[in-house]
């Protein structure tokens, strides 16, 4: 999976590796057999569990890490990481995506908020900001008393 991924842009082609991750899931359940779709969400036990979230944490995440380190909310490119977001939302477990959400995300987001000044800004706070709402609503209400 590391050589698969090597080349990966994540930003430019966020589904490429999608497929394969998912296969990769399937693979290491213990149960379910063939008819289990490759979207289930079915329980792993728990050696398959560590076994996937070890390509996730060693594989994967460093590499959507990596693509959001340089992202800035109010950029063009804006978009390609919201869109990386939603791509990989159901393949990942949710702490995964917590974690992409809490420690890279938010505080890009919070600290755009707090610099944002709708007198000198160019570019709209909606622009930047209601595209995260569908994937991080709950989590974005610490934003809201700075808006206002």
């Amino acid at each position: 999976m590391k050589m698969f991924l090597r080349d990966w842009d994540a930003l430019l082609s966020p589904h490429e590796p999608v497929t394969a991750l998912k296969a990769w899931r399937w693979l290491l359940r213990a149960e379910g057999g063939a008819e289990q779709s490759l979207d289930s969400a079915a329980a792993v036990t728990s050696a398959d569990a560590e076994a996937f979230l070890l390509i996730v944490d060693e594989v994967v995440m460093p590499k959507l890490v990596g693509a959001g380190a340089n992202w800035v909310p109010k950029s063009a490119e804006s978009a390609k990481l919201t869109k990386l977001y939603e791509v990989w939302e159901p393949v990942l477990p949710s702490d995964a995506m917590q974690q992409l959400l809490h420690t890279l995300v938010l505080p890009k987001l919070k600290t755009e908020v707090e610099e944002w000044n709708p007198r000198v800004d160019h570019v709209p706070i909606h622009s930047w900001l209601h595209p995260w709402l569908p994937l991080a609503a709950s989590d974005m209400e610490d934003l809201y008393p700075v808006i206002r």
